[in-house]
């Protein structure tokens, strides 16, 4: 290709020497007039096409590239040689080729960078594009992408058929077992005061005492797996219930702040903030060894915020996320995927001797109905 007027910097390049340094390459590389007419093309170009060089030099770029001209004439803005022309810059984009084989449409992906070739006088002479197929690549992340799809689909249900399983499981052991569990205390503290024998009134008092404390730990439980503070009050009610309940367990002092307009949110926003909060505020108390947790709850006009953070003695927070064999791992990587499934934002920070730890929560409301 001879470019008139250009100043020669050094010794001419034989034109065979640079056909077969092109031709070297595996990416399909073709140089372009401002017609948009084929001027150069190498090896890979024709190998693709199954065509020598007299059938495509000075056929247009997109007839031999595309397939399909119809697709791309006249050429678009958004065509990277357009751009080349008209800005004098390298472009580099991914497109979407169609091209036809034995009468279908097939397509491919290729990455694209178009670079200008300047003329004497500074001006664009022809571009130089060159063109790799990622089609592959690209194939695989669009399925990795329906994957993770799929699997967003799935941790949903899943997550929405625990919480229903929570209610119902929480429902029986109250309308059942603590009502069984209620009779019976009731009918030992009837048996011991009627038992004249010393000693069969105190197993009865023993026994009754026992049942008052199963009786505790069942309403606990209870209260774990579904607090009806969130069902009939909203998610500051539990909240409050929940920092209550959890002060002075393990020595540790939790506190809970609202900021802002307090309002009810859509169930599955509340079920997921409630639980990353029951989940971090358990890490707490059995990890951190902290003295005070607080938790900051802030509404804002299109989203909500929660900070989670405690005065422990912090962690390795890269360690514990990418080890799935310890408690504390697989809590915060269900709090993570909980909060990603509501497209949110998950951060945690902490730091070794003493540090602490902070958990920030960003969860944009979409929106606004409330149940």
């Amino acid at each position: 290709m001879e470019h008139t007027g250009a100043k020669k910097t050094g010794p001419e390049i034989p034109g065979d020497y640079l056909q077969a340094v092109i031709d070297g390459l595996e990416d399909e590389l073709l140089v372009i007039d401002r017609d948009y007419r084929l001027v150069q093309v190498n090896k890979a170009v024709l190998e693709r096409h199954g065509k020598n060089r007299g059938q495509v030099i000075g056929r247009h770029c997109y007839d031999v590239s595309h397939g399909l001209p119809e697709l791309c004439h006249p050429p678009r803005h958004e065509c990277p040689i357009t751009h080349v022309w008209e800005s004098g810059k390298t472009s580099h984009v991914t497109h979407l080729h169609l091209y036809e084989v034995n009468g279908q449409v097939k397509k491919r992906y290729v990455d694209v960078i178009a670079s200008p070739i300047f003329d004497g006088e500074g001006q664009v002479a022809y571009v130089v594009e060159l063109m790799r197929d990622v089609t592959e690549a690209r194939l695989l992340e669009e399925e990795v992408h329906r994957q993770d799809q799929v699997r967003g689909e799935l941790l949903n249900q899943l997550f929405s058929v625990q919480e229903e399983e929570r209610k119902r499981l929480a429902r029986e052991l109250h309308d059942e077992t603590t009502q069984s569990l209620t009779a019976l205390a009731i009918n030992l503290e009837t048996l011991s005061a009627s038992a004249r024998d010393e000693s069969l009134k105190a197993s009865l008092k023993a026994m009754q005492a026992l049942s008052l404390k199963t009786l505790d730990e069942l309403h606990r439980l209870i209260y774990e797996l579904r607090p009806a503070a969130l069902d009939d009050f909203g998610l500051v009610a539990a909240l409050r219930s929940l920092a209550r309940r959890e002060t002075g367990r393990a020595g540790t002092i939790v506190e809970l702040r609202v900021v802002g307009r307090e309002k009810r949110l859509l169930p599955r926003l509340e079920n997921t903030l409630y639980r990353v909060v029951q989940e971090a505020v358990g890490n707490i108390e059995r990890h951190s060894g902290a003295s005070h947790g607080k938790i900051v709850l802030q509404f804002k006009k299109n989203s909500v915020a929660l900070v989670i953070a405690d005065d422990g003695t912090g962690f390795d927070v890269t360690e514990a996320l990418t080890t799935t064999d310890r408690p504390r791992g697989l809590g915060l990587l269900g709090m993570r995927e909980r909060v990603s499934l509501v497209n949110g934002t998950f951060e945690i920070h902490s730091g070794k001797n003493g540090k602490g730890t902070e958990i920030n929560i960003a969860i944009p409301l979409v929106e606004e109905k409330v149940q």
